[in-house]
This record gives structure tokens, sequence and C-alpha cells, in this order.
């Protein structure tokens, strides 16, 4: 199902297009095709959900998402006309559709790979339903600015109910939205540590301000350095795993400590006495 990248990519295209369509449709064209995506959004799921998960498939789905919650309540409210939770749905139909299909273009194949072929296609044309809804009812219909506080009542009830619910539902750690908050496909393709890697001019560039630091008479950190163990310590093979301090790169590290600690020293005027 790799190809489900651009297969999302026409069908978003193609909701856009019958989006601006029926936008610009006559009023009653308009409300007959709002009505028949509405009805075929709530009828359809209702029987998916109620009779063909139970009766076919043997199991029981509750609907958890936002965009699955939204599946009911969108078209749920576009027919019964009720226009002081219209713009609750617009939003809704509007978030569930465009990230979703967001998603589906950028990652379709690896997210949905898994999935059977009539569940993304079913998927696909809800998700597209509910975008519809959205662009047109925004497109057409005026918002109320007072409306913002619904929308954000109507979230976090959504975001409740599914934090409520997920421990009851069967694979629930593997829903869409926490596979995504949980960086489940970023882990599976991004190594657990990058490779390490040790730049030679940066340990020479150290080298060198170090020797400048021991040769300098006015030296805060000079004094308190055995120059015979300096020198050995520059012709000696650097070793990468002391001191303890040292992660990664530890003699460069060293080096690099003692000069922060004469800056640190000159910076603040410091002497020892």
């Amino acid at each position: 199902m790799y190809g489900l990248n651009a297969v999302a990519f026409v069908f978003f295209c193609g909701i856009n297009l019958l989006a601006y369509r029926l936008s610009k449709a006559p009023e009653d064209v308009r409300s007959k095709t709002m009505l028949g995506i509405c009805l075929a959004l709530l009828l359809g799921n209702a029987l998916r959900y109620t009779l063909a998960y139970p009766l076919v498939f043997h199991e029981f789905r509750i609907p958890v998402e936002f965009s699955t919650v939204a599946y009911f309540a969108v078209p749920a409210i576009l027919l019964t006309g009720r226009a002081k939770a219209r713009s609750w749905a617009a939003y809704s139909g509007l978030m569930a559709g465009f990230f979703y299909y967001i998603g589906m273009m950028i990652a379709g194949g690896p997210i949905y790979n898994s999935y059977a072929p009539y569940d993304i296609y079913i998927a696909m044309f809800c998700h597209g339903a509910l975008y519809v809804c959205g662009l047109v009812t925004v497109s057409t219909r005026e918002c109320a600015a007072a409306d913002r506080g619904q929308l954000a009542a109507g979230v976090g009830f959504v975001g409740l109910r599914a934090a409520l619910l997920r421990p009851l539902v069967s694979g629930s750690g593997q829903m869409l939205i926490y596979i995504l908050l949980d960086g489940t496909y970023v882990r599976k393709y991004v190594a657990a540590e990058y490779p390490k890697t040790y730049s030679p001019n940066y340990e020479a560039l150290l080298s060198e301000r170090f020797e400048a630091l021991l040769r300098n008479p006015d030296s805060r950190v000079a004094p308190f350095i055995d120059r015979r163990k300096a020198e050995q310590f520059f012709s000696s093979p650097k070793d990468y795993g002391k001191p303890w301090f040292g992660q990664l790169m530890a003699a460069p590290q060293m080096l690099a400590y003692l000069l922060q600690i004469e800056y640190w020293m000159e910076k603040f005027d410091l002497a020892i006495v």
C-alpha cells in the first residue's frame, strides 16, 4: 500500500475541488448534496460500528479518537440545523480531514501498510466527507466570534473522553494519534544513538591554544600545571574514555576544561593566593 501517498494526494485535490464547487453552487443543489454526504457519513458509520464490526468481524469498537467521534457529531449537528453548534462541527470536520490527509500524503504507506484495504478506503471517504462538510460550512455560513469558547470546550471534551475510554479499547496503544505522539515511527527509522564523530581539527585547535597558555607568563592556570606531564600528554596517544567527564572526546575535553578555567579566572580577575 505504499502508493497511498499518491492516492491520498489525488483524493485530497478532488475533495478540495468538490468543496469549492459546492461552495459556489446554488443553495438548493448545495443543500441536497450536503444532506447526502451527511447521511452517508452518519448512517454508514452507525451500521459499521453497530453491525459490521460485531457481526462480521466479531469485534466491538468504540469511537474514541477525535476523527471517529466527528464521524457522528459533525453530520448530526449539520443535519439537525443546530446553528449554535455549527462552528464546532465545521472546525471538527476541517481539523479531522485536513490533518488526516496531510499525514496520508507524507507517510501514508508506512503508517497504514498493515491496515486492511477496506479500512483504509473507508477512512479516506469518512475523513474526506468531514473535510468537505467543514470547508463548505465555513465558506457559506457565518461563524460568530463568540463561538470560540465552543471550540475549546468541544476539543477538550473529545480529548477527555478519549483519555477515559482509551484503556477500555482493544489495541488502543496502536491508535494513530498515540503512535504519532509517542514517536513510534520516528524511533523505528532513526537510530537510537547518533554516530560518534571526532574532529581532529577541534583537537588541534585546543592543543595550539593550550600550548600558548603554558607559554603565557600571565596565565592564571599555568602555575598549577606540571609542564613535563603536559608535554607527555601531548606526545602520548589520546585516551577517549577518560577522565570522568569525557563521554565522547576525553582528551580534547580535558584541554577545553582547563582553557575554560583560564577564561573564567581572567574574565572575573580571580587569583589564587
